[in-house]
């Protein structure tokens, strides 16, 4: 139950007032009564010394964001929880999150490195539901064989560098 486990954080809080503290009360709250009230409390977190290099802040804000439909931010978020601490379980948030916002060719990047990295750690029913998606997203992309008379050309795709020729491979991009 979300909401005594909410009020037993925020006894805890009266005793041990740290950041840490405060960020589990946030989820909390959040499971409890939604992202937005707990939204507030990972903001304040955010002027806190001790969490600046702190990965678990990133990632709950990100999981907030995402929630709250503010799926841009929730990318930066996931992305600065991972620079912090690479773990591969985030791979798949932000492969998710890519997945949101239409860029299919980095949601594919993502869930692809997830499903690598996590190896024999991703359970079973993680491992279908993330190669169903790839199946799903590769559907969107397209495939271009690109060919350059000019070897070690920097060949772009709306001003976005792609690559240097020669290619040995076709070349993913989302559609539009």
């Amino acid at each position: 139950d979300w909401i005594r486990i909410a009020a037993l954080y925020a006894a805890l809080v009266t005793i041990e007032a740290t950041p840490v503290v405060e960020l589990n009360r946030a989820v909390a709250i959040s499971m409890a009564f939604g992202p937005e009230a707990a939204m507030p409390i990972v903001e304040e977190l955010r002027a806190h010394p001790a969490m600046k290099n702190y990965h678990l802040l990133p990632a709950v804000r990100a999981d907030l964001l995402a929630k709250l439909d503010r799926r841009d931010e929730a990318r930066i978020e996931f992305e600065r929880a991972y620079q912090l601490a690479p773990t591969y379980k985030l791979l798949y948030n932000i492969g998710v999150v890519y997945s949101q916002l239409a860029d299919f060719v980095s949601a594919m990047k993502y869930l692809d490195r997830y499903l690598k990295e996590g190896g024999e750690n991703v359970p079973e029913a993680r491992r279908q539901e993330v190669t169903k998606l790839l199946k799903e997203l590769e559907s969107r992309v397209g495939r271009l064989t690109i060919r350059v008379a000019e070897p070690g050309a920097d060949v772009s795709i709306d001003d976005v560098l792609v690559g240097t020729s020669p290619f040995s491979e076709a070349v993913v991009v989302n559609p539009g």
